[in-house]
């Protein structure tokens, strides 16, 4: 383990991009960096991939502009293995309209539910609730299509321990309050081992852009071990590989990097067609059909991003990285032909999820009976 020591020589660079890792027979050196439109290559004795997960890919997201895959794009193409790639989380608890706000479920407990349009309270047939699972939870939500929280059970004390909510609700009482289920977490990723090193020599991963820490399923609250633990570790294990690096650099840098022509064109458009498509047929319920849709699209997509001269190389390696984990996400998801954790197939499904929907529909019956 090496020692904490205070450095001083270390360089940041603003406004930069890694668009590509440098390799040479399985050995990471460096990556290729874009600033601006300026292409230069930085050499490392060891990389570190902390870049987050993939949630841009869709439309509706927690996520921030810059989480756009572009460390398992990187890797992937550099060789490296990626593992659970078709798991994604959708997180339930997103205030959509008026405001966008995280929800603290613990205002379930003090009253609050979760309704339809007709007004009904949909989540009441399972046993937790509107504290199900997150992946039970979006998938019912999503079949609603419009859900909306309903605070009638709540009195004002209750209510002021969620400020922002609060401050809300005192704005305008009546103001219809609609949820939006969101892409928020990818359980899959670069696989890493328990230092943080991945398939490829001198290539390591921590964050979410490591792949197979949480399984199928992140539970609530767990995100950071990836980040407070395998941080650590990661750059440890980094730094002793580092010392003892024994190969000359530069290596050969390859020829792998595809630039393209520079002129005025905006990616926006293909990015906004890529999200879209990505959430109506590779989200949160998942078939044959609409998967094989999907890669369709995202196959004309691809060709019109070959077409495009972008006015940075940002916006082209951005488009380029997302259609490419979009890709293997949706051809995961067409190999795994089971529901498993946050993958829901409606044309396999779970036969636990099937029996326990049974039993609550009979319980339902029995108390209809009565």
């Amino acid at each position: 383990m090496l020692n904490n020591i205070l450095r001083t020589d270390i360089q940041l660079m603003g406004k930069t991009m890694a668009i590509d890792l440098l390799s040479n027979d399985d050995i990471v050196y460096g990556v290729t960096c874009a600033i601006g439109n300026e292409i230069i290559n930085v050499h490392a004795k060891a990389v570190i991939m902390a870049t987050g997960g993939l949630g841009r890919i869709y439309s509706e997201t927690t996520n921030p502009k810059d989480i756009t895959a572009d460390g398992l794009a990187m890797a992937y193409r550099a060789g490296a293995q990626l593992t659970g790639i078709e798991f994604i989380q959708f997180y339930p608890y997103r205030l959509g309209y008026p405001k966008i706000l995280d929800l603290n479920p613990a205002i379930f407990d003090d009253g609050a539910i979760f309704v339809n349009r007709d007004g009904k309270r949909f989540m009441e047939a399972f046993p937790r609730g509107e504290h199900e699972n997150r992946d039970i939870l979006a998938r019912e939500m999503f079949k609603q299509k419009d859900v909306f929280l309903e605070l009638k059970e709540m009195d004002t004390n209750s209510l002021v321990r969620y400020p922002e909510l609060y401050r809300l609700i005192r704005r305008d009482s009546k103001q219809k309050l609609k949820m939006k289920v969101a892409a928020h977490f990818s359980m899959g990723g670069i696989l890493a081992d328990s230092i943080g090193r991945t398939t490829l020599q001198g290539l390591y991963a921590c964050g979410e852009c490591m792949g197979g820490l949480h399984g199928t399923n992140r539970l609530a609250g767990s995100a950071l071990v990836e980040c407070a633990v395998f941080g650590f570790r990661t750059g440890n294990a980094a730094a002793e590989y580092a010392l003892k690096f024994s190969h000359k650099l530069p290596l050969k840098t390859p020829d792998r990097i595809d630039l393209p022509l520079l002129g005025l064109d905006n990616t926006q458009e293909i990015i906004s067609s890529l999200r879209k498509t990505m959430w109506q047929y590779a989200g949160i319920i998942r078939e044959a059909k609409g998967l094989k849709i999907c890669k369709e699209k995202l196959s004309k997509l691809s060709d019109e991003l070959s077409q495009i001269r972008p006015l940075y190389y940002r916006q082209w390696f951005e488009l380029k990285n997302m259609l490419q984990i979009a890709n293997l996400i949706v051809e995961a998801a067409l190999l795994r032909k089971e529901t498993r954790g946050s993958h829901y197939r409606i044309d396999f499904p779970d036969e636990e999820l099937c029996v326990r929907k049974s039993i609550i529909e009979r319980g339902k019956s029995i108390m209809f009976q009565e």
